[in-house]
């Protein structure tokens, strides 16, 4: 039986969030959102029960995981959702910002 640190370090190494988020989204290239959201995927693949993790690696079914996790991190009362809720809400373009030379 694996350590989950080494089956989330296969994971990340063989990029098969962000691979199953390319797929997903039909995209190669993810956007910031995205890549904070694989890892978030990462950091629940780290908290999950061991026996279970291995049993979905074993089994085959690792990317249904990955899928459910992705469903429930989306959700509004999510742990992810919260945390990017509250970075967009502080967070202003640089097209927003007001920047002036003269000023010093």
């Amino acid at each position: 039986m694996q350590t989950t640190n080494e089956i989330v370090e296969s994971l990340a190494r063989q990029r098969v969030v962000e691979g199953f988020l390319e797929r997903l989204t039909g995209s190669t290239e993810l956007s910031y959102d995205l890549q904070d959201l694989a890892q978030m995927v990462y950091l629940v693949l780290l908290r999950y029960k061991p026996e279970r993790l291995n049993e979905a690696v074993e089994e085959g079914f690792i990317l249904f995981l990955v899928a459910n996790i992705i469903k429930n991190l989306r959700k509004a009362h999510s742990e992810y959702s919260q945390l990017i809720t509250r970075y967009q809400l502080k967070a202003i373009s640089f097209n927003d910002a007001h920047f002036n030379d003269d000023e010093e």
